[in-house]
Protein backbone atom coordinates (compact mmCIF):
# COMPACT_ATOMS: atom_id res chain seq x y z
CA UNK A 1 0.00 0.00 0.00
CA UNK A 2 3.29 2.44 1.09
CA UNK A 3 4.29 1.18 -2.67
CA UNK A 4 1.28 2.10 -4.33
CA UNK A 5 1.00 5.60 -2.48
CA UNK A 6 4.40 6.54 -3.14
CA UNK A 7 3.97 5.67 -7.11
CA UNK A 8 1.04 7.82 -6.85
CA UNK A 9 3.07 10.53 -5.64
CA UNK A 10 5.77 10.20 -8.14
CA UNK A 11 3.01 10.46 -10.84
CA UNK A 12 1.45 13.16 -9.33
CA UNK A 13 4.88 14.96 -9.17
CA UNK A 14 5.69 14.49 -12.59
CA UNK A 15 2.18 15.47 -14.10
CA UNK A 16 2.54 18.83 -11.82
CA UNK A 17 6.35 19.72 -13.02
CA UNK A 18 5.27 18.80 -16.77
CA UNK A 19 2.23 21.39 -16.51
CA UNK A 20 4.32 24.46 -15.30
CA UNK A 21 7.29 23.85 -17.53
CA UNK A 22 4.35 23.99 -20.40
CA UNK A 23 3.02 26.74 -18.31
CA UNK A 24 6.29 28.70 -18.46
CA UNK A 25 6.69 28.08 -22.10
CA UNK A 26 3.34 29.36 -23.06
CA UNK A 27 4.06 32.30 -21.25
CA UNK A 28 7.53 32.80 -22.34
CA UNK A 29 6.37 32.77 -26.04
CA UNK A 30 3.66 34.81 -25.53
CA UNK A 31 5.96 37.32 -24.14
CA UNK A 32 8.24 37.13 -26.90
CA UNK A 33 5.41 37.49 -29.25
CA UNK A 34 4.62 40.84 -28.20
CA UNK A 35 8.42 42.35 -28.39
CA UNK A 36 9.13 43.98 -31.18
CA UNK A 37 12.76 42.70 -32.29
CA UNK A 38 16.14 44.85 -31.97
CA UNK A 39 18.09 45.46 -34.98
CA UNK A 40 21.62 44.28 -34.91
CA UNK A 41 24.75 45.63 -36.58
CA UNK A 42 27.99 44.57 -37.39
CA UNK A 43 30.01 46.59 -39.86
CA UNK A 44 28.58 50.47 -40.11
CA UNK A 45 29.94 50.74 -43.90
CA UNK A 46 26.25 48.75 -44.61
CA UNK A 47 25.09 50.06 -41.17
CA UNK A 48 22.60 47.44 -40.10
CA UNK A 49 21.82 43.91 -40.44
CA UNK A 50 18.10 44.98 -40.23
CA UNK A 51 15.20 42.57 -38.47
CA UNK A 52 13.54 40.14 -41.12
CA UNK A 53 10.60 42.26 -40.96
CA UNK A 54 11.99 45.19 -43.07
CA UNK A 55 12.27 42.78 -45.96
CA UNK A 56 8.59 41.72 -44.96
CA UNK A 57 6.56 43.39 -47.94
CA UNK A 58 3.74 44.70 -45.89
CA UNK A 59 5.71 45.76 -42.48
CA UNK A 60 6.13 48.93 -41.52
CA UNK A 61 10.25 50.59 -41.94
CA UNK A 62 12.10 51.11 -39.19
CA UNK A 63 13.20 55.14 -39.10
CA UNK A 64 16.63 54.82 -36.67
CA UNK A 65 17.99 57.64 -34.97
CA UNK A 66 21.83 57.99 -36.02
CA UNK A 67 24.10 58.15 -32.67
CA UNK A 68 27.51 57.60 -35.01
CA UNK A 69 26.54 54.32 -36.54
CA UNK A 70 26.00 55.83 -39.89
CA UNK A 71 28.43 58.62 -39.96
CA UNK A 72 28.94 62.02 -38.31
CA UNK A 73 25.76 64.06 -40.33
CA UNK A 74 23.34 61.78 -40.84
CA UNK A 75 20.08 62.56 -38.73
CA UNK A 76 18.13 58.93 -39.35
CA UNK A 77 18.67 56.00 -41.73
CA UNK A 78 16.29 53.48 -42.58
CA UNK A 79 17.23 50.06 -44.13
CA UNK A 80 14.67 48.18 -46.68
CA UNK A 81 15.30 45.89 -49.94
CA UNK A 82 19.09 46.58 -49.85
CA UNK A 83 19.20 49.96 -49.26
CA UNK A 84 20.27 51.63 -46.90
CA UNK A 85 18.70 55.10 -47.24
CA UNK A 86 20.29 57.88 -44.95
CA UNK A 87 18.57 61.58 -44.06
CA UNK A 88 20.66 64.49 -43.79
CA UNK A 89 19.32 68.24 -43.04
CA UNK A 90 19.95 69.16 -46.71
CA UNK A 91 19.65 65.83 -48.45
CA UNK A 92 18.28 62.44 -48.57
CA UNK A 93 21.18 59.57 -50.06
CA UNK A 94 19.97 56.15 -51.23
CA UNK A 95 22.91 53.44 -50.76
CA UNK A 96 23.00 49.85 -52.25
CA UNK A 97 25.93 47.53 -52.08
CA UNK A 98 26.17 44.24 -53.90
CA UNK A 99 30.14 43.99 -53.28
CA UNK A 100 33.13 45.80 -52.82
CA UNK A 101 33.50 46.93 -56.45
CA UNK A 102 29.65 47.13 -56.89
CA UNK A 103 27.50 49.61 -55.41
CA UNK A 104 25.52 52.96 -56.03
CA UNK A 105 24.62 55.98 -54.48
CA UNK A 106 21.66 58.29 -55.41
CA UNK A 107 21.83 61.87 -54.13
CA UNK A 108 18.34 63.66 -53.73
CA UNK A 109 18.58 67.32 -52.67
CA UNK A 110 15.71 69.80 -52.87
CA UNK A 111 16.55 72.32 -54.37
CA UNK A 112 15.91 75.73 -53.55
CA UNK A 113 14.76 74.47 -50.32
CA UNK A 114 15.58 75.55 -46.21
CA UNK A 115 19.44 73.97 -46.07
CA UNK A 116 18.55 73.93 -41.93
CA UNK A 117 14.62 72.15 -40.87
CA UNK A 118 13.90 71.04 -38.06
CA UNK A 119 14.12 66.77 -38.54
CA UNK A 120 12.10 65.22 -36.04
CA UNK A 121 11.26 61.45 -35.70
CA UNK A 122 7.10 60.38 -35.54
CA UNK A 123 5.62 58.25 -34.02
CA UNK A 124 8.23 56.02 -31.91
CA UNK A 125 8.35 52.26 -31.90
CA UNK A 126 8.71 49.67 -28.87
CA UNK A 127 11.46 48.18 -30.93
CA UNK A 128 15.17 49.48 -30.42
CA UNK A 129 18.60 49.18 -32.41
CA UNK A 130 22.11 47.78 -31.24
CA UNK A 131 24.95 48.85 -33.02
CA UNK A 132 28.14 46.63 -31.91
CA UNK A 133 31.70 47.69 -33.82
CA UNK A 134 34.79 45.83 -32.48
CA UNK A 135 35.06 44.69 -28.98
CA UNK A 136 35.58 48.38 -27.87
CA UNK A 137 32.17 49.14 -25.82
CA UNK A 138 33.03 52.63 -26.15
CA UNK A 139 32.09 52.33 -29.88
CA UNK A 140 28.87 50.94 -29.43
CA UNK A 141 25.15 52.17 -29.58
CA UNK A 142 23.03 50.73 -27.66
CA UNK A 143 18.96 51.09 -27.59
CA UNK A 144 18.95 53.26 -30.37
CA UNK A 145 15.01 54.46 -30.88
CA UNK A 146 13.37 53.59 -33.79
CA UNK A 147 10.42 55.26 -35.44
CA UNK A 148 7.82 54.83 -37.98
CA UNK A 149 8.36 58.06 -40.08
CA UNK A 150 10.63 61.08 -39.94
CA UNK A 151 9.22 64.60 -40.31
CA UNK A 152 10.84 67.78 -42.19
CA UNK A 153 9.29 70.95 -41.23
CA UNK A 154 9.49 73.91 -43.63
CA UNK A 155 11.39 72.08 -46.17
CA UNK A 156 10.24 74.99 -48.28
CA UNK A 157 8.12 77.93 -46.97
CA UNK A 158 4.89 76.66 -45.85
CA UNK A 159 5.70 72.97 -47.08
CA UNK A 160 6.49 70.46 -44.71
CA UNK A 161 7.80 66.90 -45.79
CA UNK A 162 7.33 63.08 -44.17
CA UNK A 163 9.35 59.72 -45.12
CA UNK A 164 6.96 57.08 -43.89
CA UNK A 165 7.64 53.31 -44.34
CA UNK A 166 4.95 51.41 -46.09
CA UNK A 167 3.21 48.93 -48.37
CA UNK A 168 6.87 47.64 -49.67
CA UNK A 169 8.10 51.06 -49.98
CA UNK A 170 9.43 54.27 -49.00
CA UNK A 171 6.59 56.84 -49.06
CA UNK A 172 7.10 60.89 -49.02
CA UNK A 173 4.43 63.42 -48.00
CA UNK A 174 4.62 66.97 -48.91
CA UNK A 175 2.17 68.88 -47.04
CA UNK A 176 1.16 72.09 -48.94
CA UNK A 177 -0.04 74.79 -46.42
CA UNK A 178 -3.04 76.68 -47.92
CA UNK A 179 -2.72 79.20 -50.14
CA UNK A 180 1.31 77.77 -50.75
CA UNK A 181 2.61 77.15 -53.91
CA UNK A 182 3.31 73.65 -54.64
CA UNK A 183 6.13 74.61 -57.52
CA UNK A 184 8.59 75.47 -54.92
CA UNK A 185 9.00 71.64 -54.87
CA UNK A 186 12.22 70.46 -57.12
CA UNK A 187 13.48 67.41 -56.75
CA UNK A 188 17.44 67.15 -57.86
CA UNK A 189 18.58 63.44 -58.44
CA UNK A 190 22.17 62.98 -58.53
CA UNK A 191 24.23 59.65 -58.93
CA UNK A 192 22.09 58.10 -61.70
CA UNK A 193 22.48 57.35 -65.40
CA UNK A 194 18.98 58.96 -66.47
CA UNK A 195 15.30 59.28 -65.55
CA UNK A 196 12.06 59.34 -67.38
CA UNK A 197 8.65 59.86 -66.48
CA UNK A 198 6.74 56.77 -68.12
CA UNK A 199 3.34 56.72 -69.69
CA UNK A 200 1.93 55.12 -66.48
CA UNK A 201 3.17 58.94 -64.45
CA UNK A 202 5.78 56.96 -62.47
CA UNK A 203 9.34 58.75 -62.43
CA UNK A 204 12.10 55.77 -63.54
CA UNK A 205 15.38 56.77 -62.01
CA UNK A 206 17.95 54.42 -64.28
CA UNK A 207 21.16 53.44 -61.67
CA UNK A 208 24.14 51.20 -62.30
CA UNK A 209 22.82 48.86 -60.36
CA UNK A 210 18.80 48.91 -62.44
CA UNK A 211 15.82 50.79 -61.83
CA UNK A 212 14.74 52.74 -58.82
CA UNK A 213 10.83 53.52 -59.31
CA UNK A 214 8.62 56.28 -57.96
CA UNK A 215 5.59 55.32 -58.50
CA UNK A 216 2.88 57.70 -60.33
CA UNK A 217 2.04 60.45 -57.53
CA UNK A 218 -1.18 61.27 -55.73
CA UNK A 219 -2.84 63.89 -54.17
CA UNK A 220 -5.87 64.84 -52.03
CA UNK A 221 -7.10 67.19 -49.81
CA UNK A 222 -9.38 66.72 -46.18
CA UNK A 223 -12.23 69.06 -46.72
CA UNK A 224 -14.62 68.97 -43.93
CA UNK A 225 -14.20 65.49 -43.46
CA UNK A 226 -14.50 64.45 -46.76
CA UNK A 227 -11.69 63.24 -48.71
CA UNK A 228 -10.92 64.92 -52.26
CA UNK A 229 -8.27 63.48 -54.87
CA UNK A 230 -6.22 65.88 -56.77
CA UNK A 231 -5.48 65.45 -60.15
CA UNK A 232 -1.37 65.36 -60.57
CA UNK A 233 1.93 64.27 -62.12
CA UNK A 234 4.94 64.71 -62.61
CA UNK A 235 6.56 67.44 -63.96
CA UNK A 236 10.24 67.10 -66.02
CA UNK A 237 11.28 70.90 -65.25
CA UNK A 238 13.22 73.52 -67.70
CA UNK A 239 15.97 72.67 -65.26
CA UNK A 240 15.97 69.14 -65.51
CA UNK A 241 15.05 68.61 -61.57
CA UNK A 242 11.67 66.95 -60.85
CA UNK A 243 8.41 68.97 -60.22
CA UNK A 244 4.86 68.19 -59.63
CA UNK A 245 1.77 69.52 -61.61
CA UNK A 246 -1.45 68.90 -60.11
CA UNK A 247 -4.94 70.07 -61.42
CA UNK A 248 -7.62 72.43 -59.95
CA UNK A 249 -8.32 72.39 -56.16
CA UNK A 250 -9.04 74.78 -53.17
CA UNK A 251 -6.23 76.58 -52.46
CA UNK A 252 -8.47 77.53 -48.80
CA UNK A 253 -7.26 74.05 -47.80
CA UNK A 254 -3.65 72.12 -47.55
CA UNK A 255 -2.81 69.88 -49.73
CA UNK A 256 -1.23 66.37 -49.70
CA UNK A 257 1.32 65.46 -52.59
CA UNK A 258 2.33 61.76 -51.90
CA UNK A 259 4.99 59.95 -53.86
CA UNK A 260 6.03 56.01 -53.35
CA UNK A 261 9.52 55.06 -53.68
CA UNK A 262 9.01 51.07 -54.03
CA UNK A 263 11.75 49.40 -52.62
CA UNK A 264 10.24 45.84 -54.23
CA UNK A 265 11.01 47.71 -57.71
CA UNK A 266 14.99 47.65 -57.12
CA UNK A 267 16.64 45.17 -59.53
CA UNK A 268 18.49 43.01 -56.42
CA UNK A 269 22.08 41.76 -56.61
CA UNK A 270 23.40 38.30 -56.01
CA UNK A 271 24.07 38.92 -52.47
CA UNK A 272 20.86 40.45 -51.36
CA UNK A 273 21.96 43.94 -50.96
CA UNK A 274 25.54 43.69 -49.55
CA UNK A 275 24.29 42.93 -45.76
CA UNK A 276 26.15 40.71 -43.51
CA UNK A 277 25.74 38.93 -40.62
CA UNK A 278 27.62 35.72 -39.20
CA UNK A 279 24.83 34.57 -36.14
CA UNK A 280 21.68 36.45 -35.16
CA UNK A 281 20.32 35.19 -31.73
CA UNK A 282 17.27 36.23 -29.53
CA UNK A 283 18.93 36.94 -25.80
CA UNK A 284 16.62 36.45 -22.23
CA UNK A 285 14.99 40.14 -22.67
CA UNK A 286 13.84 39.61 -25.88
CA UNK A 287 16.90 41.89 -27.60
Amino acid sequence: MKATSKSMRSIIYGIFTIAVIAAFINIEKTWFDQEEPAVLSVEVDHVTVPSKDNFNMNSQLRFIVNKGQAGEDAKYHVEGAGHTVLFYKDKVEFRKTVSATEKNEIVLQFDGANQNPIIEGVDKLRGVANFFKGSDQNNWQTNVPTYGSVLYKELYPGIDMAYIGDRGGLESEFYVSPGIDYHQIELNYDGIKSKEIREDGALVLETELGELVENTPIAFQEINGIRHDIDVQYALLDNKNIGFELGSYNMEFPVIIDPLLMFGRVVEGASGGGEFAEDVAIDSEGN
